[in-house]
């Protein structure tokens, strides 16, 4: 077991050296890994393009299936009204559509308007993020 150990620490050990990371395995490694974007170009290979567009038909079925989502819950939210609970005849709960409890948030856009040489002081930039589209 010993020996695998090391084996795998000499593995990351060799991949630091060289800067050479190992593929990210989630979206927000690739954030870390990634943070910003060069003008070059990248061609894709064949199993990327594929990706790609297996991507854009998953994206183009979410897009459907929220509308049908937000087509039926306008119909549920509308039979609702202003019930909060909607049960079944035998008394299940079907669906909750309950006011959430106020909170106190900070109005930066009163807070400008009212100091605006003060907000000034405290306006800092921050780097965009990273825009993935898919073309189809």
């Amino acid at each position: 077991m010993k020996t695998e150990l090391l084996w795998q620490l000499a593995e990351v050990w060799a991949r630091v050296q060289t800067n050479s990371p190992y593929p990210p395995e989630d979206l927000e490694q690739t954030k870390v890994m990634f943070p910003t974007s060069t003008e070059s170009l990248k061609t894709a290979s064949q199993s990327v393009e594929m990706a790609c567009s297996t991507l854009a038909s998953i994206k183009d079925q979410i897009k459907v299936l929220e509308a049908q989502e937000a087509q039926l819950q306008t119909m549920i939210q509308g039979y609702m009204e202003d019930k909060g609970t909607l049960v079944s005849i035998d008394n299940k709960v079907l669906a909750t559509w309950k006011n959430a409890k106020a909170s106190m948030k900070f109005d930066s856009k009163l807070f400008q308007q009212s100091m605006p040489d003060i907000y000034e002081q405290f306006v800092r930039p921050v780097p965009g993020s990273r825009r993935f589209l898919v073309k189809s």
